[in-house]
């Protein structure tokens, strides 16, 4: 399947917004839950929690409108996502990077990895351009 940015980490499907025929492939592959970090009114956003629950996934809405939404309480909600809902998940924005920083703090924050630690498996899950953001919030 042909995700933006698509990328497997510890068993769930990290990248862009899957498409409504993509959210059904999803879920034959074995899915069960989808954590979105978009805004609800951003463009294209608006139909994809009815896209992944027609398609019989469990929806999960963390809006995350940027830099200023990287907080502890959006990473300790999505660690308890990942605790609490049944997996395995994907988890998406509109193209992965806003997944890849907030993963990456919660590796940090709540996962208790050291902050070298969690910014190395950010680089492997597509940190890119706002690993300099994510170290300075992790210190």
């Amino acid at each position: 399947m042909s995700l933006p940015n698509r990328i497997e980490y510890c068993g769930h499907l990290l990248g862009g917004q899957p498409s409504e025929s993509q959210y059904k492939q999803l879920s034959v592959e074995g899915y069960k839950t989808v954590v979105s970090f978009r805004v609800p009114t951003e463009p294209g956003a608006e139909k994809s929690q009815a896209h992944a629950e027609g398609a019989g996934l469990k929806y999960i809405s963390i809006p995350v409108a940027g830099a200023g939404d990287f907080t502890k309480e959006k990473a300790n909600e999505f660690h308890e996502a990942l605790e609490k809902e049944e997996g395995p998940f994907v988890v998406h924005c509109k193209s992965g990077g806003r997944v890849a920083a907030l993963y990456t703090l919660k590796l940090g924050w709540c996962d208790g990895k050291t902050v070298d630690e969690a910014m190395a498996e950010g680089e492997k899950i597509g940190l890119g351009g706002l690993d300099a953001t994510i170290r300075k919030l992790l210190r």
